[in-house]
């Protein structure tokens, strides 16, 4: 890998921390104005029209401040899905496994019937 390789990267890292700052202050925001979700099917809901949001200010070509945005505001609310209506002991185990391993989706058992 060349020095010009990890220049390139060390940008990527460098703008994908900017973009989870701005996802970080979207909840934040979310959260100081709305409740938080009731149940699994309401932040689904929510998740759900936000991406919708996103897909349309991509196919009807959005500017890149509008993507973003609605980048940012469905990323916030996936991650208020996961830590609303998830069981905190999921979260632990997912938060445990990846430091011993790289995570698949797939490979955090869940043993729940909900």
């Amino acid at each position: 890998m060349s020095a010009r390789d990890l220049g390139r990267i060390s940008q990527h890292d460098i703008m994908e921390n900017r973009v989870m700052d701005l996802v970080i202050r979207e909840i934040t925001r979310a959260r100081l104005r709305f409740p938080t979700f009731n149940s699994k099917h309401e932040g689904l809901a929510i998740t759900e029209e936000e991406f919708l949001e996103l897909r349309k200010s991509i196919f009807e070509h959005g500017t890149n401040e509008q993507i973003l945005e609605e980048a940012i505001q469905t990323a916030a609310m996936a991650i208020c899905l996961a830590v609303e209506c998830l069981p905190e002991d999921v979260i632990h185990r997912a938060f445990i496994y990846e430091g011993q391993q790289e995570m698949h989706p797939t490979s955090v058992r869940v043993d729940e019937k909900r």
